[in-house]
């Protein structure tokens, strides 16, 4: 009997929480998809910070800064814009079939995912203060990791999403989703990479500076230009 009486009023209590986020969610639908995205990215970016303070050993506060900075790209990306892309994919494909599921679920990850992905990695870097062809170098450093980490994650989430989730519900599914995800785009976007001689072509627009810069990370090369 103690068991039945813990456990339900933790099942009343979860009943009333989620009356009251549809309601909010039908009375005020953006400001609450942004209110729990920016909530959302804010857990995401606590966990990165202190997973990687475990793995590699890095000491000292968390970087209250970084977390705002990632919770306001979580805000706009998430709670700003993707209810219109999730709408826009059932306006044009409001017939629920294998072929649209499958459909937006490609689509998702070749608009939906190259763009976010460049936009949080640019975003964050000019909320740092960097300049716009600073964030492009960040955008060239890290885009190719965290795209081809988008197709290993979301086609299989979205599968689910696309196929059962309801429109008005799927920023809310997709959030708690993307606590792991924006877990991983904030370690992307803020630790350290190697520059890489294909980052380089990226990089520069003039073919003389491209040359110098992939001689200059490519020993290799060099030695072949010395001889």
């Amino acid at each position: 009997f103690g068991l039945v009486t813990l456990r339900f009023p933790c099942v009343m209590a979860l009943r009333r929480i989620w009356s009251t986020y549809r309601e909010c969610l039908q009375r005020h639908p953006k400001k609450t998809t942004v209110v729990q995205s920016v909530t959302i990215y804010t857990l995401g970016d606590i966990l990165a910070q202190t997973l990687e303070r475990r793995t590699r050993g890095k000491e000292g506060e968390l970087d209250g800064t970084r977390t705002a900075r990632t919770a306001f790209m979580g805000g706009a990306l998430i709670g700003g814009l993707l209810p219109f892309w999730y709408g826009l994919l059932d306006k044009a494909m409001p017939v629920k079939s294998i072929q649209t599921v499958g459909a937006k679920i490609v689509l998702d990850s070749l608009v939906w995912g190259a763009f976010s992905i460049s936009a949080f990695i640019a975003g964050t870097a000019v909320l740092e203060g960097k300049s716009v062809q600073q964030a492009k170098v960040e955008v060239a450093d890290r885009f190719v990791e965290g795209y081809i980490k988008e197709w290993q994650v979301w086609p299989i989430y979205n599968s689910f999403c696309f196929g059962v989730v309801p429109l008005a519900v799927r920023p809310l599914t997709t959030s708690f989703m993307a606590v792991g995800w924006s877990a991983y785009l904030s370690s992307l976007a803020y630790n350290e990479r190697p520059s890489s001689p294909v980052n380089a072509f990226i990089r520069t627009t003039s073919g003389r500076a491209i040359t110098l810069e992939v001689v200059a990370e490519v020993p290799h090369l060099g030695q072949l230009e010395t001889a």
